[in-house]
């Protein structure tokens, strides 16, 4: 089981309270902004999560999704890019169905 899993249900509450706040039209664009405020809130997790994910394996999951993986300045940032990704991609494996 991938280390990211330990925070599974922090991950699985992001979509209840998406379900409880938004109506279904409104999950995916809601989606991107309870990440975003999680991620934001969270950030001292993204380093010790996305190294021990892995750092070139998720920068690779984001270049399959979304091109070149622009390195910022700030590499807290960088690790906040990528934690987003990692949760995106968590929810979506996991609930892509009422996302869509």
């Amino acid at each position: 089981m991938p280390f990211h899993y330990e925070y599974a249900e922090s991950y699985d509450q992001l979509v209840n309270e998406i379900k409880e706040h938004y109506d279904k039209e409104e999950y995916y664009d809601a989606l991107h902004e309870v990440i975003d405020n999680y991620v934001t809130k969270y950030d001292y997790e993204a380093k010790e999560v996305i190294d021990k994910y892995g750092v070139f394996k998720i920068i690779e999951e984001y270049e399959n999704q979304y091109g070149d993986f622009e390195i910022d300045k700030s590499e807290m940032k960088n690790y906040m890019k990528l934690y987003y990704i990692l949760i995106y991609n968590y929810i979506m494996e996991n609930y892509m169905e009422e996302f869509n």
